[in-house]
């Protein structure tokens, strides 16, 4: 299957040069993390990934702390929320991190055919602080110990998965996806967040706002990957109704200043 970014935005082979960058010593399964402020668009960016997964055969955990009133706007040139996709979609209301966690443990006695192939947890924030009263180091245990079981469970279904309606009937590899709404309020900066996460997390995936748009009727943002290379993919959200959708503007990839400079030096030597 696609890479989890390429679950969302129609990029075929523009992340190439970042895909194979596994810097998680901690788990061999693919993980990404989205964070962001709030209204960024980041529950729309998990919703498409399920679908896509979901249109190919895969099947999805999607885990979320309230029941959606409606599906958010779908990427444009992307799969659509057909009957066969969304059937492949299992949605888990969460209330309780002990809830999340019970299940997350339990995906082993789930029957092979019906494993999933991507887990998605929206807002992890909620999940590590309880009620908001959550002090930083405390939130960072429960992110490591969710992340971890997420990552436990998938490695799990991905051993024991076969999915006949992949291509080529390939056995699945079974990834993680999360998003982060950082808070003002939240005593864990984004920061802390972001170096901690990228313990876990191969991609961290930062949503920037960059403007607007004219009035109410769109906004334009970019989501950032900064590692080795800086990855921004730029997009933005149209809310015209009746049609909400997001777009993809640009794919930009930029190398470090260290690396342009060690390149000029090798250059000149020549």
């Amino acid at each position: 299957m696609a890479g989890i970014m390429e679950r969302v935005f129609p990029l075929q082979s523009s992340l190439d040069a970042i895909d194979d960058r596994r810097n998680s010593s901690f788990s061999k399964v693919p993980t990404a993390c989205i964070m962001g402020p709030p209204s960024t668009m980041k529950t729309a960016m998990l919703m498409q990934a399920a679908i896509t997964e979901g249109a190919g055969g895969g099947r999805v955990l999607f885990v979320a702390p309230k029941k959606l009133d409606s599906l958010p706007p779908g990427v444009h040139g992307m799969p659509q929320a057909s009957s066969s996709a969304m059937n492949n979609i299992t949605f888990l209301y969460a209330r309780h991190t002990s809830e999340l966690q019970g299940y997350l443990a339990s995906l082993h006695l789930i029957p092979a055919a019906d494993r999933p192939t991507l887990i998605i947890i929206d807002e992890l924030h909620f999940y590590t602080s309880p009620q908001d009263c959550g002090d930083a180091a405390t939130q960072m245990v429960n992110i490591a110990r969710i992340i971890s079981l997420a990552q436990e469970s998938a490695e799990y279904c991905s051993s024991g998965s076969f999915n006949s309606d992949l291509q080529n009937n390939a056995r699945s590899q079974c990834s993680v996806l999360v998003s982060w709404t950082q808070h003002t309020s939240n005593v864990l900066k984004s920061g802390v967040f972001e170096a901690f996460a990228r313990d876990f997390c191969h991609h961290i995936w930062v949503v920037k706002m960059k403007n607007k748009g004219n009035g109410r009727d769109s906004a334009e943002y970019h989501l950032v990957e900064q590692c080795n290379n800086t990855c921004t993919i730029s997009y933005s959200a149209c809310y015209m109704s009746p049609v909400q959708y997001l777009i993809l503007n640009q794919v930009t990839l930029e190398a470090e200043e260290a690396e342009l400079l060690e390149n000029s030096l090798i250059m000149e030597k020549k």
